[in-house]
């Protein structure tokens, strides 16, 4: 009881000490401040521990629905699923993010995905098609094979060949733009299924009744089996494995004798994969039990599983019933990556905890643990890490991945306890309060940084005006007081604090409806574009074009619903370093009530896992000296009293090889969300990959602004519809059409242009629906 005291005590304390104790009561007496504060560092001190850890498991509320079929694709590194309902979902591993989703005639059972241009070949209703969406995102569907009925197809793994079987009992094998290179009878019944060597050397199909006829890439019959319940895998070396009516194993060597080893498992088996050596085998029941047999023996993997499949000699996939993927590896019991198909996002989640995915996609995945659960959001700044399925993939994991904190399901401490105090009674806008924030610790250290956010805005570190760590007894406390300034309207405020773990917890928000109106205020619109570089090969064309075009756009759109509109245009020689430094350094000096938006084109890339974009000066071997850093740009709007802020970011990254942009598109994802993470501003970013992909010369602007322009001009308008166009509603917009747009121009490349966007706190206006 003495050691409680004395925290107490010393809370109290140190809060009277702080700079500006006596304005804290707002006309309250200060002993009716220090009662209150004493009372919750009393109660927070009795919940606080610092040594217990908590384990947590990954659990997915929602999915798209139940898996109909899945399957890996090596050519060029897709991965789709197929759900009951219809959809279909594209992954690209080769960047680790979710690619394309297609609504497919529900019963239609998907062949291959042919990427650039984006076709699924399908079969329906006995009818080999290719489905797509056109320019416009209408559904397209054209037949492969006119007038002949088709009952079975398989692709070759390299994507050159369908073989498919017909009604009367015939095999095709057909290129996949639809030219046959032989069709031969095989049969007098019509094959029930098909499968084939990776490279299309050979083919086997089965009959409903068992029999099976395997044929080379010719189309010659190589031999005949019978028996057979379900086709399993060919090797490249020609190797068979194929699953008996008696529910035996049946494998078949390059002398095509076969022979049949018994199973044990609890009900029959109705899929089998083999891995390209063929020394390890995949086999699901009918029940959804998966087991795996190397080496001679059989154990269990898990259940509830719809299709299992290698996608090399070592690591295999596994599809649950409900969509969920684990990506596994014979070397270690645990999965390496979950792949999350989530009903309103997609997400990535690794066996540490680090994850990957869309903003909406995390609402679905979380970590359950004993106390309850925490989600995605709570882990971003250590552990959310762009293109993660990537690095497993191409097995560099241990290169990619930085060492975490912690593990959830080894054990966590749990995020602290957030607790933020207002002050009693009415509050009058444009008059200081302050703010006392209470972090417990429930679990290990609390970091000394809380982050206060006003209506959505990070509140910068200037107001903060006193804090103090307490510890006594085992019991940990963190009490820092921070000063705002209420507006007209609603204010909503809240504070984050994070452990040791880099965990963070989050406190309730507290709402207060300040009397007045809110002054109109002025709109500072601020526009850097640079096409001329220093270094003249990384000239661009259009940089400077779009920044003027989007900065004209907004400031005449903007006028009636603003006091004054403002606006700045930095280009070229003029965007020095320093030069954009120092624009960024008068930021602090604006007015609270003022609205920014900002417009950035030109030339972005990474270093160290740092974002920067690229002035004028810039000296490419030295990005950290030269260039401007996410960290700076980050800083200076922090450091911004403006609380409406819109980012748009133009910056591509010109010239790299499809792998690298691949990677900087991933990267694009950390750099909206953690800029508007930790900012609190509404971002934008265009995602573009170089000059000649991306600056279309008919439309006479880049691809980004193109649209931009478009929802502006009122397509946007859609949320209400009132003429009036808010930084949610066009970056929702450009989200929505800016792939489609591009389509168009990047499919014959093989390439896409997906834009990323986070927004964070109240909308607002930034122009009216019409030029």
């Amino acid at each position: 009881m003495k050691a409680a005291f004395e925290l107490l005590r010393c809370a109290t304390a140190v809060l009277c000490l702080m700079a500006g104790w006596e304005t804290l009561a707002q006309g309250r007496g200060q002993d009716q401040i220090s009662d209150r504060i004493s009372s919750q560092v009393s109660g927070a001190q009795a919940r606080s521990v610092i040594d217990r850890l908590v384990k947590y498991e990954l659990s997915i509320s929602q999915t798209k629905g139940r898996i109909a079929t899945a399957r890996f694709q090596p050519s060029n590194e897709i991965f789709f699923q197929h759900f009951e309902n219809g959809t279909l979902i594209v992954w690209d591993f080769s960047t680790g993010a979710q690619v394309a989703e297609l609504r497919l005639p529900v019963g239609a059972s998907p062949i291959y995905f042919v990427s650039g241009p984006s076709r699924v070949v399908v079969l329906d209703r006995n009818q080999l098609l290719r489905i797509g969406l056109s320019q416009a995102d209408d559904m397209i569907s054209e037949r492969l094979i006119p007038d002949t009925n088709i009952t079975a197809a398989a692709s070759s793994a390299d994507g050159r060949w369908i073989f498919a079987g017909t009604t009367n009992g015939e095999i095709l094998k057909i290129a996949i733009a639809g030219t046959i290179a032989w069709r031969k009878k095989i049969f007098d019944a019509a094959p029930a299924d098909i499968t084939t060597a990776p490279d299309g050397s050979r083919i086997a199909a089965v009959t409903q009744d068992g029999r099976v006829s395997v044929l080379d890439e010719s189309g010659n019959p190589a031999t005949t089996l019978s028996g057979v319940r379900r086709l399993g895998a060919i090797t490249s070396e020609g190797r068979q494995f194929h699953l008996t009516s008696s529910n035996g194993l049946m494998t078949v060597g390059a002398d095509n004798v076969p022979a049949v080893h018994g199973l044990r498992l609890d009900s029959q088996s109705a899929q089998l994969s083999a891995n390209a050596k063929g020394d390890s085998l995949l086999i699901t029941s009918d029940r959804g039990d998966l087991v795996l047999r190397t080496a001679g023996t059989t154990k269990s993997v898990e259940n509830n599983i719809k299709v299992a499949a290698f996608i090399g000699d070592r690591r295999y996939l596994s599809v649950r019933n409900d969509g969920v993927t684990y990506l596994r590896s014979l070397d270690v019991e645990h999965y390496l990556v979950a792949i999350v198909p989530g009903a309103s996002g997609w997400v990535i989640v690794d066996h540490e905890g680090r994850y990957d995915g869309t903003v909406d996609g995390t609402k679905d995945v979380s970590w359950k643990g004993e106390g309850g659960g925490l989600n995605l959001d709570q882990f971003f700044d250590a552990y959310y890490k762009p293109g993660l399925l990537a690095s497993y993939v191409t097995a560099q994991e241990k290169r990619d991945l930085a060492p975490l904190p912690g593990k959830p399901r080894e054990g966590l401490f749990a995020p602290p306890k957030v607790e933020l105090d207002f002050p009693d009674g009415k509050m009058k806008a444009g008059v200081e309060y302050k703010v006392v924030v209470i972090a417990e610790s429930r679990g290990g250290d609390v970091q000394d940084e809380i982050r206060v956010f006003h209506n959505g805005k990070r509140l910068p570190p200037k107001a903060r005006i006193g804090a103090q760590k307490i510890q006594r007894d085992g019991r940990l406390l963190l009490v820092q007081v921070f000063a705002f300034v209420p507006e007209p309207g609603p204010n909503e405020v809240f504070a984050e604090s994070r452990n040791n773990h880099d965990v963070s917890g989050r406190s309730d928000i507290k709402r207060e409806v300040v009397e007045g109106n809110r002054p109109a205020g002025n709109l500072q619109v601020l526009g850097i574009g640079i096409d001329k570089y220093r270094l003249s090969r990384i000239n661009l064309d259009f940089a400077g074009v779009d920044v003027k075009a989007l900065v004209s756009r907004l400031t005449s759109g903007a006028a009636s619903a603003y006091a004054k509109v403002a606006q700045s245009l930095t280009m070229d020689e003029e965007a020095t370093g320093q030069g954009i430094k120092s624009l960024l350094s008068k930021l602090s000096a604006l007015d609270p009530s003022d609205t920014l938006v900002i417009m950035l084109a030109g030339h972005g890339d990474i270093f160290n896992g740092e974002w920067y974009f690229l002035p004028h000066d810039v000296d490419v071997n030295n990005l950290p000296r030269t260039a401007i850093s996410i960290r700076e740009l980050q800083d200076a709007l922090v450091a911004s009293p403006v609380r409406r802020i819109f980012l748009m970011v133009d910056a591509c990254h010109s010239g790299a090889g499809i792998d690298s942009f691949n990677r900087y598109r991933a990267f694009q994802r950390r750099f909206v969300q953690q800029i508007g993470r930790n900012a609190g501003i509404s971002v934008l970013t265009a995602t573009r990959r170089d000059q000649q992909a991306a600056e279309i010369a008919q439309l006479g602007h880049g691809l980004f602004t193109h649209v931009v322009l478009e929802g502006l001009a009122g397509a946007a308008d859609t949320a209400p519809k009132d003429g009036r166009i808010s930084a949610h509603e066009l970056a929702s917009f450009v989200g929505l059409n800016l792939e489609q747009r591009a389509r168009p121009f990047l499919e014959s490349l093989g390439l896409s242009q997906s834009p990323a966007h986070f927004v964070i706190g109240a909308d607002f206006l930034i122009s009216s629906g019409h030029p």
